[in-house]
């Protein structure tokens, strides 16, 4: 979470202390201009007066306890609370021309409320979130085209993104400020929903590339999607955002920070952060977000579930084990696809196992594909032929469910006797029962 910068904690600052002082214009002037016999009147403006200073108060110290900006201006969503300033500051510039009945002051009281809204309205705007350019139309055939690629192997390591799948996403910019970053234009991706309806919010998934694909192209970290085509475009595709952001080529570890100023400037700060933002700009269902990545992407997916600001619905994690310090007690709550392969000489599978029935002894819900395969590449097989990220669109807060066809390989005895022994304890029961009922029945 960010701190709010000094242009922004000045600009509401100066929209405050004008309150103040129309505030205390407002009483002064309605004692003026109303008699003695009118004191009903008066309590009624000094009322009025300190409703809305308290009210302004509160949004005033939410600014530093949410560490929210006050994005007004030309948004998507407007929150309640971000239209207490303009508004009430609006009524007491009115009140105050109104009750001085001096021209020349009541011109000077709007534009001084102007000129505080604009400034606070500018710098709100300022770390918004920036279309740089729009996705495009991907047709069925395209799609389908792509969804059979393999992906190909980068110049200088690592894969490249397949061009179907970078055009199914938004280029994005977000004006990010810690650590070695002032105010740095940081590029992303984002998938947005083909038609997004007014009043209804859609599942968000946190995507976290390999460390092959850190660069600079704002491109690569979309290496390997083209497996899960069919969600993205043609007749099948869901209605879901994905976030996609790049590790700097000179930085490529998404929790290590270059320099520690402030909040940092690690790859996942930036990336929950960005998080943070279309959470405020755009209709996400808070319920439905969850995370993927492979190889130390996947790592990085089992790190931003234990750190996340925001509770996370699902993890899918290929060819990635959590870090050392990880605890399995963190991820309860959580709905876990694991993906390993036996003989990958990067990952252990023996210590995905062990973590996994940790999880689910503390009685957690992971489930863990174990293949009997060489290599390092889980996730091709997990994308394309057990649709992981269907299932991570699938999955929310309030009702979370197995993958289809998956039997959790990993469940204490007393889960392995809930989930088959007790069902096929009561059918033993019940066909004995039936066969000694009948017994009697023929018994002379």
């Amino acid at each position: 979470m960010g701190q709010p910068s000094c242009n922004q904690v000045g600009s509401a600052l100066i929209l405050f202390l004008s309150l103040i002082f129309l505030s205390w214009l407002l009483l002064i002037r309605s004692g003026a201009r109303f008699p003695r016999k009118s004191m009903q009147k008066m309590f009624l403006y000094g009322s009025f007066a300190v409703i809305l200073v308290l009210l302004n108060v509160l949004c005033f110290v939410g600014l530093f306890v949410t560490d929210t900006e006050i994005p007004w201006m030309d948004v998507r969503l407007w929150p309640w609370w971000a239209m207490i300033l303009p508004i009430s500051l609006a009524i007491f510039s009115l009140a105050g021309l109104f009750l001085t009945r001096k021209t020349k002051l009541g011109v000077l009281l709007c534009l001084f409320w102007c000129w505080g809204v604009l400034s606070h309205g500018l710098q709100a705007a300022e770390n918004r979130i920036v279309l740089l350019e729009p996705a495009k139309f991907v047709s069925a055939k395209d799609a389908w085209e792509a969804a059979k690629n393999e992906s190909q192997t980068a110049a200088q390591g690592g894969f490249l993104a397949d061009p179907t799948i970078v055009d199914c996403f938004a280029a994005m910019e977000y004006r990010y400020t810690g650590g070695r970053y002032e105010d740095a234009s940081i590029k992303f991706r984002l998938r947005s929903p083909l038609a997004i309806e007014p009043g209804k919010k859609y599942p968000l998934i946190v995507w976290f590339h390999g460390r092959g694909e850190s660069g600079n192209d704002n491109q690569r970290q979309l290496a390997h999607m083209q497996v899960s085509m069919e969600f993205f475009a043609g007749p099948n595709q869901r209605d879901f955002f994905m976030l996609a952001t790049q590790c700097p080529g000179d930085n490529n570890l998404w929790t290590h920070s270059v320099s520690h100023e402030g909040k940092g400037d690690a790859p996942m700060t930036i990336t929950t952060e960005i998080m943070e933002a279309l959470l405020r700009e755009y209709p996400v269902d808070e319920n439905r977000i969850g995370a993927c990545g492979f190889s130390s992407g996947s790592t990085a997916t089992w790190e931003f579930g234990r750190k996340s600001p925001r509770k996370l619905a699902a993890l899918g994690a290929c060819s990635g084990n959590p870090m050392s310090d990880a605890n399995p007690v963190e991820y309860l709550g959580l709905a876990i696809w694991a993906f390993v392969n036996k003989r990958d000489s990067t990952v252990s599978s023996e210590d995905a196992v062990i973590f996994v029935d940790a999880i689910n002894t503390g009685g957690g819900n992971a489930f863990l594909s174990l293949y009997d395969a060489d290599g390092h590449d889980s996730w091709t097989r997990a994308m394309r032929e057990e649709k992981l990220l269907g299932w991570l669109i699938r999955q929310s807060l309030i009702k979370q469910g197995p993958p289809q066809g998956v039997i959790c390989r990993s469940l204490t005895p007393a889960q392995q006797f809930t989930w088959f022994g007790l069902p096929v304890l009561i059918i033993v029961i019940c066909a004995m029962s039936l066969f000694v009922g009948r017994r009697k029945d023929t018994m002379p």
